[in-house]
């Protein structure tokens, strides 16, 4: 892996242009780092929806409020939902900052009283008793549908016009999701979230991906989390396309065939804030060499790997350069054929004299490559 220190200010995607120097020089040789000849559907949008909200927003605690539900409330949802939904949505209005807040903290409700059912999940039924607001809150838990209707539920009862949104979610890359170079998305809805009108306007969110993650192994793990909260409408696209076009919210919506030909975005690239800068395909044609363009929070790490189709890193392949406007990373094939380039975000923290490095995968994007390159940067 390549690592590198980075302190750069916050910026929205871009295009690599002519004025960026395409050859470096490798063991004493000039080797050509050329950016990817892409124009994704996303450049002339990436910007829009970047919101105050949602930055503001961004990797926060979970509302105290939430802990302060009386008991009397929570065991009533159990027992009588109906009479209980609306005591709990008054007492969580109750001293919120403004209407953002507000959603906030019915979105932390949902998000951290709601377990996943796996067992429903794997066994690909609907849970017993359905995803009704009563069931769920009776239960405890739910599958997406269930986390999108109690959250529609709740926004409504706080004068909140809100929609549940069904739609097609792109996993993360891996065991549990879709592989670019094996098939192409299906687009069969398979997933819900939500859009919520605050002051006139419509925004998106997720209550399922921002109470945890699934695996086979483990099933559902608790974490609460604000990666969906306000997502913006271009980077919601980036894992995931609503049965509804007009849900993208966008002034031109992205055809099937546009949302086919993105780059897969694992879950984590929201919490880790990069930002891809070079326009990629699902999978990118490359030659023997590219380099691509990404933003990174202020005073994060980044590192860079290379894989083969059998998933072993390729030492030496990968070099990070640290420009004013982003880093660039430059990469090297090995040889002719399918290849992944991962990226991972992370932080440095001083232990007496020693330092501790904590990383998570953000993303990984595909390449195929039509040539092979013996050219390897040093150690």
């Amino acid at each position: 892996m390549r690592r590198c220190v980075l302190a750069l200010l916050w910026c929205v995607p871009l295009v690599l242009t002519g004025c960026v120097k395409h050859a470096v020089v490798v063991a004493g040789k000039k080797v050509p780092f050329p950016p990817p000849e892409v124009t994704s559907p996303l450049a002339g949008i990436a910007s829009f929806g970047l919101s105050e909200p949602w930055l503001r927003y961004q990797n926060a605690s979970i509302d105290p409020r939430i802990a302060e539900v009386p008991d009397a409330i929570e065991e009533g949802l159990k027992s009588d939902p109906g009479r209980y939904l609306p005591e709990l949505v008054a007492f969580l209005m109750d001293g919120t900052q403004d209407d953002f807040h507000a959603v906030k903290r019915l979105h932390d409700w949902v998000a951290e009283h709601i377990a996943y059912d796996t067992e429903s999940f794997f066994a690909g039924i609907t849970p017993p008793g359905g995803v009704g607001i009563d069931n769920v809150l009776k239960r405890g838990s739910s599958v997406c549908s269930g986390y999108a209707r109690l959250f529609q539920a709740m926004a409504r009862q706080a004068g909140f016009p809100a929609e549940v949104v069904p739609g097609y979610s792109r996993q993360a890359w891996g065991a549990m999701g879709s592989d670019p170079f094996a098939e192409k998305d299906s687009l069969k809805p398979n997933h819900a979230w939500n859009a919520v009108q605050i002051q006139g306007q419509h925004y998106l969110l997720d209550t399922t991906w921002d109470a945890g993650w699934v695996s086979k192994a483990g099933g559902f793990t608790k974490r609460y989390k604000t990666e969906y909260l306000f997502v913006p409408p271009a980077r919601a696209l980036e894992t995931r396309y609503p049965t509804d076009a007009s849900w993208q919210l966008l002034e031109r919506p992205l055809s099937e065939a546009e949302f086919r030909a993105l780059p897969f975005a694992k879950n984590r690239v929201f919490a880790s804030d990069l930002k891809l800068l070079t326009p990629l395909d699902r999978v990118t044609a490359v030659e023997s060499t590219t380099r691509v363009r990404v933003s990174v929070p202020e005073g994060k790490l980044l590192l860079a790997e290379l894989q083969g189709k059998d998933g072993k890193e390729h030492a030496q392949t990968t070099q990070i350069e640290e420009g004013e406007d982003g880093a660039d990373i430059l990469v090297v094939f090995p040889e002719p054929g399918q290849w992944s380039l991962s990226l991972w975000v992370g932080s440095a923290t001083k232990h007496g004299s020693h330092t501790r490095y904590e990383y998570s995968l953000s993303t990984r994007f595909a390449f195929n490559a039509s040539e092979g390159s013996a050219v390897r940067f040093p150690e």
